[in-house]
């Protein structure tokens, strides 16, 4: 199976070489079991050493690096409208680059902390009635409980309930899997789905609506080693 990994870097510095070392882990567990794992990788607007960083390990790593430079100011995890724009002009950059033979998409926010096996769960998850599937984001930041749920934006079930901050999240979250309207941060993906999605300023949200106007169906399997946001 051949699997496109896509994230979005913007002054990454900080956390880069953890991001580095984490996609490494997963290409040598996907490549232990046949797989082929290729990355998109898309860049803007660094005042730091994050496109060197990243057109240096292009080659060990089979990555493609893509200009998303906008000139837009930064934001932090904030709903406002000119992030969205600028999201998308993101995302559009990206997913134009999604290989041709790629079997599976995974989008990953480059700052999450996660482990291969969350990964590879969500890739296997995929199949005739799975078109995406997403795990748990869980926010650890001073402040705010260990077992905060972080992406409530884009978390929504299918019949339009936003996820909440505590749990269980959702009143329908009784450890099975949800069918979702929408998920973020973290999903994968069928990649002809993926190649045939239109990325408006509604960014993953978006996506997930085309995916579902395709005939695909949007899931959350809250087994799997959660993801964290810092």
């Amino acid at each position: 199976m051949n699997i496109c990994l896509c994230s979005a870097f913007r002054d990454s510095c900080e956390y880069l070489q953890r991001y580095l070392a984490q996609v490494t882990a997963l290409d040598e567990v996907l490549h232990a079991r046949g797989d082929k794992l290729s990355f998109v990788w898309g860049e803007g607007d660094s005042t730091d050493h994050t496109r060197r960083t990243l057109n240096a390990a292009r080659f060990r790593f089979n990555a493609v690096v893509v200009d998303c430079s906008h000139g837009g100011t930064v934001f932090d995890s904030v709903v406002v409208a000119e992030r969205f724009r600028q999201l998308a002009h993101v995302g559009r950059c990206i997913f134009a680059e999604i290989p041709k033979t790629a079997d599976v998409v995974v989008w990953v926010e480059s700052d999450l902390v996660w482990q291969p096996e969350t990964i590879v769960g969500l890739i296997d998850r995929l199949g005739d009635d799975v078109a995406a599937v997403a795990p748990s984001i869980i926010l650890h930041r001073d402040g705010w409980p260990s077992n905060t749920w972080y992406d409530t934006h884009c978390y929504y079930t299918a019949d339009g309930k936003h996820f909440k901050h505590r749990p269980p999240y959702h009143v329908a979250n009784t450890g099975g899997m949800m069918e979702m309207g929408s998920v973020g941060s973290c999903v994968a993906m069928d990649a002809v789905l993926a190649r045939a999605v239109t990325i408006d300023e509604r960014v993953i949200m978006g996506i997930c609506e085309d995916i579902r106007k395709m005939g695909g169906r949007i899931w959350y399997d809250p087994t799997l080693p959660a993801i964290v946001h810092h």
